[in-house]
């Protein structure tokens, strides 16, 4: 059955009102991405709703923020509008669950599982832990970028 896009923007919409997402919020949603994800949809599949056209959507900004034609915030933006309308088309809900995290640093896995084993072998409180897993990973992520290997610490 085919969903009309504007009636997956408006249920996203009542779903961001009833989660208490400020109004000022809602409108910066509808008006800087539905509004353009409706006419896209409109452009290319006669006003209906398609995964795959929201999906080429945001592979089509992702290569815009490569060129440098968009801001990190507007592509990320983008994909969380994104995400809300296809979690809302496809169960009726809206997932608010955060789409990344918010580490500046981000080493390899096997760098990241060696943090983690060094950390859980420290008497620490959390607190500290935390703040050090920050510095070790901005430590992992500086000696990555230099091509330096483990053994040769």
């Amino acid at each position: 059955m085919q969903q009309r896009i504007e009636d997956i923007v408006d249920g996203t919409m009542q779903k961001m009102i009833a989660y208490g997402l400020s109004e000022s919020t809602i409108h910066q949603y509808y008006r800087g991405f539905c509004k353009g994800i409706i006419q896209y949809c409109h452009h290319h599949a006669h006003g209906n709703y398609a995964r795959n056209l929201l999906d080429d959507l945001a592979k089509n900004a992702e290569k815009r923020l490569e060129d440098g034609l968009i801001k990190q915030h507007h592509y990320r933006s983008l994909i969380r509008t994104i995400h809300y309308l296809n979690s809302y088309a496809e169960t009726g809900e809206v997932d608010f669950q955060k789409l990344t995290h918010s580490r500046k640093y981000i080493p390899i896995k096997k760098h990241l599982g060696l943090i983690e084993q060094i950390l859980e072998r420290t008497e620490l409180n959390e607190g500290f832990k935390y703040r050090l897993h920050s510095c070790m990973r901005h430590f992992f992520c500086f000696i990555e970028t230099h091509d330096i290997e483990i053994a040769q610490l």
